[in-house]
């Protein structure tokens, strides 16, 4: 477990510092402009959308079958070759489908903009990068490291408010603009593929003797058909919205929804630092069939995840209310405050489940995960489709927030089924039961005492809330004795100095 704390650390100290460059963005830049945003955004989303299209479950594959490949270097390269192969053939198959993809979006649409089709185009370079990208930071994590090709990953994003200042003052157009994010996507390939190719020409510190591989090309396949279709309902279910939203309405209601959904992602750092070092480690659990490290796994850090998820919404919503007192612009941004509740409710649920995905994406019922992802597709497309219309952009989070909880709520009840197991605590419902009472108050004091006192009360409440918990009900033991090693750091360098 040391290298799943050491790594989820590091990653999470990546994703907040990238997360807070982009939060500085967020607050001061692209309200500027929502327009602007959300067609950047629309670019971005949409080529986020179409990735798993593209890679077709050939990550999922490589995390899983990795370590029947491991015994010596030549068997790792014609296993990393059968995989670019199988990328390769899946590239050249989306290139011939975008088109008529294309097509049907555009008699969909309803978006006046013109802009909507022209970067239609850009959308089909920046999702293969996407994909690319997506591949060699799973394949990489095989060896153990996450956080640099993490950091790679995500380095388009310090871009994309530079790129949205020059076109907002002027300096670049908007066409070039997009093409400096592609650039980005680009030079991030290029230094992931170095990375790799340096892993795959190193002898491996192999410790116990490895028994003769059971690894079948029929089980590849069969693994691999069921993953695609498993990464790619899950992008539908759980991010139409992003592209219903600019295909529904306009780019300016897309860029209000986009600053709702980068507050609101903010709370999951922690789980997605989690889930990425947790799919090697759970791969080869699953291998070895140690349940003993599958349900050590699953139940650390539930109780933290949960507070630290809920201590971050209740931050975000606190912001919200901030902003406006000293940015007039965000006074235009009210709904923005409801999009990051509802979004970050549905959210929370994911964080108190811990990797119930990761744990049955590598075990033998893997299927279910698909199973129950077509049900969520065809729950999630006809939700949006519905309450777009209907509610606007409320419409949009709240089917979001449905999906969610209810994925969670399928694969919990799977992994309990099957393995006994299931990590939320009657002491977890009544911390968030008590956390929505706060964020009532948060919602409706403003209403009776004027927006500056009620902030001000509220802080305080919230700051009780959190301490109450975390000290008298002891909801996240790990998070205490983290936050006391910080302050007892911090009182001996001050007394040092």
């Amino acid at each position: 477990m040391g290298i799943i704390i050491r790594e989820s650390f590091n990653q999470s100290a990546i994703r907040i510092g990238i997360a807070f460059l982009s939060a500085i963005a967020v607050i001061f830049i692209y309200p500027l402009d929502k327009g602007l945003y959300g067609l950047i955004t629309y670019v971005i989303n949409t080529a986020a959308l179409l990735m798993p299209f593209i890679l077709l479950g050939v990550t999922q594959a490589s995390l899983k079958f990795f370590p029947y490949n491991i015994e010596t270097r030549k068997k790792r390269k014609a296993f990393f070759r059968l995989l670019v192969s199988i990328l390769v053939i899946s590239i050249v198959g989306f290139v011939l489908l975008f088109i008529p993809f294309k097509k049907a979006l555009l008699q969909l649409s309803k978006n006046p903009s013109e802009n909507y089709e022209y970067y239609l185009g850009y959308i089909g370079v920046a999702a293969i990068l996407f994909a690319l990208i997506e591949f060699l930071v799973k394949y990489i994590s095989n060896y153990k490291i996450v956080s640099l090709p993490v950091a790679l990953q995500s380095a388009y994003k310090i871009f994309n408010p530079i790129v949205f200042l020059g076109i907002y003052l002027n300096v670049i157009s908007i066409e070039r603009g997009i093409q400096i994010i592609i650039a980005s996507l680009l030079l991030s390939l290029i230094a992931l593929s170095i990375i790799t190719l340096n892993q795959l020409n190193k002898d491996l510190d192999i410790e116990e003797e490895i028994e003769e591989s059971s690894f079948k090309k029929k089980d590849f396949y069969s693994f691999y058909f069921w993953a695609f279709a498993s990464a790619a309902g899950s992008v539908l279910a759980l991010r139409i919205d992003g592209i219903m939203i600019p295909t529904f309405t306009d780019f300016e209601s897309n860029g209000e929804y986009s600053l709702a959904i980068f507050i609101s992602t903010v709370v999951t750092i922690p789980i997605s630092a989690v889930v990425g070092i947790a799919h090697p480690i759970l791969s080869e659990a699953w291998k070895e069939n140690n349940q003993a490290e599958i349900k050590k796994v699953y139940f650390k850090g539930s109780e933290n995840l949960l507070f630290i998820g809920v201590a971050m919404l209740i931050a975000n919503l606190l912001l919200l209310d901030l902003l406006p007192l000293f940015l007039p612009v965000w006074e235009a941004y009210e709904i923005v405050k409801n999009l990051v509740f509802i979004l970050g409710v549905g959210r929370l649920f994911d964080m108190a489940s811990g990797v119930n995905g990761v744990i049955i994406q590598y075990s033998p019922w893997f299927r279910m995960n698909t199973v129950y992802i077509i049900i969520l597709v065809a729950v999630n497309v006809f939700l949006n489709y519905w309450l777009i219309q209907e509610l606007g952009l409320i419409g949009a989070a709240i089917a979001t927030a449905i999906s969610l909880t209810l994925f969670n709520i399928l694969k919990t009840e799977l992994i309990y089924r099957r393995l006994k197991l299931q990590p939320i605590t009657g002491k977890m419902v009544l911390f968030s039961l008590s956390f929505l009472l706060l964020a009532l108050s948060i919602f409706q004091l403003k209403h009776y005492v004027g927006a500056a006192l009620a902030l001000t009360l509220n802080i305080a409440l919230s700051l009780i809330f959190l301490m109450l918990w975390l000290y008298k009900y002891d909801i996240a033991q790990e998070t205490k004795e983290s936050i006391e090693k910080i302050v007892r750091n911090i009182v001996k360098k001050v007394r040092a100095d």
